[in-house]
């Protein structure tokens, strides 16, 4: 629904999805764009390899196709004539002084210099009796040339005409392949993108990753240079880098810490081609904006005024201050009146049964149906969402952690970071909030060789790692539970102050190495940085010197590093 708003009035939506859900999305996204926007389902056979017994190879992804208004941006898609369409139509090959031609054997190709082309049909499959002409002494087809006298001569002026030896045979056009190429309609089955290589250029090694050409075209087909183009779960960036590269606007949108280092490293590294060939460029200066976390700090600081407001906002009320009872109260939500709770004048004083009986014996019935009171989650002494009385429930609006099902139509869930490779994308199926506070943090660094490896590793040991987050579904966190990965940029750049991404590490595998974060120590340069993240998203970042690891001095540990990105490059 916030798509649809959002979209331009000459936009588009492409939907990716594989066969387990496309069905169920066709039928809701019908609903809130309506059936008549519905332009395409676009099969994209991403692999032509499978391995299903029992059932037939699924080797598709489906793109839902739709459009926002009947005057949307069309820039119709071309494409190449396959090697095998080829071989089967162009099967004439003419001189370069276009007296010479010869049809060529199956497979052969045509001689240096010389052009292929096809024959068509200037037959007319309708009777035309005004098209009846002779042409060069060459009779007409029984119902007429498909042209006139004088498109026949401008063609044969061109040499676009093919005349046989017979007077009696047809007079063909002639369509040469280089007049094709690249002029080929895209149907809505797309075979010619493979699915990405582990030794492609533009490999990001995140799961689920587009290719560059998969979107080059959706991005070219319905969008103009200038144009903004969102993507709403833009996992390894993708979208944001073609269309940087194709001269649009970008918004990229996902929960995902992974994600957004991976795009933050993605488009500091852009190349000109698609698939991140090519020389260098350099990116449109980009901000990143973090949502839905909220510095507790920076909001303890507050007065009161500013974090009313905030409370407010938070929970979509609206601000208009009203009295009940005697009681003041701060505004509306749903038609609802909204008490935001003022914790700053009441230090310490707990919101509990007795707080809302005497609450109630003010308002009474004049309140409605409902009330709703907003307050810091630890305020409140009682766990329910709501509490009745004499059919009044006063809900409890909890900051953070609480979203009330009645008003979101789904329960709470926390936008928990993925503690394996196949978790990346869960995330998209939570909806919540929270406030940003760094996990408390214990590790060693050590450098050491494996057993019959010649190579030293560093190793990060994680000794402590405890997430101060208060959720509603955890209660006291074991140490380690909730790391979620760990990213490391192998060579640190302070003055920049940007976090370049070049390896992750998920809790799960680091469990199973006895809590052991272990790298090629030839990759770490000057200083490497690593990012704790806590299955809520909240970060300890550390920078370590190299020598940390038992490394050289700082200009070694410089060239080590520019000698592995110039591997990296190659």
């Amino acid at each position: 629904m916030l798509l649809r708003n959002l979209l331009a009035d000459n936009g588009a939506v492409y939907i990716h999805l594989d066969y387990r859900k496309v069905h169920y999305a066709k039928a809701l996204v019908d609903e809130i764009f309506g059936e008549h926007k519905f332009v395409n389902e676009i099969i994209w056979q991403r692999t032509a390899s499978h391995n299903d017994p029992g059932r037939y190879g699924c080797v598709h992804d489906t793109l839902l196709f739709y459009k926002n208004g009947s005057d949307y941006i069309w820039n119709a898609p071309k494409t190449e004539q396959s090697q095998k369409y080829i071989d089967s139509f162009f099967v004439y090959a003419e001189s370069p002084d276009k007296k010479r031609n010869v049809r060529l054997k199956k497979g052969e190709e045509a001689p240096e210099g010389w052009e292929r082309y096809r024959l068509g049909n200037f037959a007319s499959p309708h009777p035309r009796p005004n098209l009846t002409y002779e042409y060069k002494g060459y009779k007409p087809p029984k119902n007429g040339w498909k042209v006139d006298p004088d498109r026949m001569w401008e063609m044969d002026r061109l040499g676009l005409l093919h005349f046989p030896k017979s007077k009696d045979g047809r007079i063909q056009p002639k369509q040469y392949l280089k007049d094709t190429l690249g002029n080929k309609a895209v149907s809505d089955v797309w075979t010619g993108i493979p699915p990405l290589q582990a030794s492609s250029a533009e490999k990001q090694n995140y799961p689920t990753q587009k290719p560059e050409a998969l979107l080059e075209r959706v991005i070219q087909t319905c969008s103009n240079q200038g144009d903004i183009v969102m993507d709403a779960f833009a996992g390894s960036g993708t979208t944001c880098a073609v269309a940087e590269k194709m001269g649009r606007r970008w918004l990229g949108i996902d929960c995902g810490k992974l994600a957004t280092y991976t795009i933050q490293k993605r488009m500091l590294n852009l190349r000109a081609g698609i698939g991140n060939r090519g020389a260098p460029i350099q990116p449109k200066p980009f901000g990143l904006y973090n949502a839905g976390l909220y510095d507790f700090s920076k909001l303890k600081e507050l007065p009161w005024d500013a974090w009313r407001f905030f409370a407010l906002q938070l929970f979509q009320c609206r601000d208009e201050g009203h009295k009940i009872g005697g009681i003041r109260l701060d505004g509306y939500l749903k038609g609802a009146s909204v008490l935001v709770y003022n914790h700053q004048k009441q230090p310490g004083v707990r919101i509990d049964e007795e707080t809302i009986q005497s609450m109630h014996e003010a308002l009474g019935s004049k309140v409605g149906s409902r009330m709703f009171i907003i307050a810091p989650a630890l305020v409140f002494d009682f766990q329910q969402d709501y509490l009745t009385l004499d059919g009044v429930r006063y809900y409890a609006l909890r900051i953070p952690y609480s979203i009330i099902h009645e008003l979101h139509q789904r329960e709470f869930a926390a936008l928990k970071q993925p503690a394996d490779e196949m978790a990346v994308n869960d995330t998209v199926d939570a909806v919540g909030f929270d406030f940003i506070r760094s996990p408390e943090l214990e590790y060693v660094v050590t450098a050491n060789k494996r057993k019959g490896e010649m190579l030293s590793e560093g190793v990060i040991r994680i000794k402590t790692f405890k997430s101060e987050a208060v959720i509603r579904d955890a209660g006291e966190k074991a140490n380690r539970e909730t790391l979620s990965m760990v990213m490391l940029d192998y060579d640190f750049n302070k003055e920049s102050d940007v976090f370049d991404l070049d390896a992750v590490f998920y809790a799960e595998a680091i469990q199973k190495a006895d809590w052991e974060v272990r790298f090629p120590l030839e990759s770490v340069g000057n200083q490497l940085m690593a990012v704790f993240v806590d299955i809520y998203g909240n970060e300890a970042r550390e920078v370590i010197p190299a020598s940390k690891f038992g490394l050289g001095d700082t200009k070694e540990a410089a060239k080590r590093a520019k000698k592995v990105r110039t591997k990296a490059k190659k």
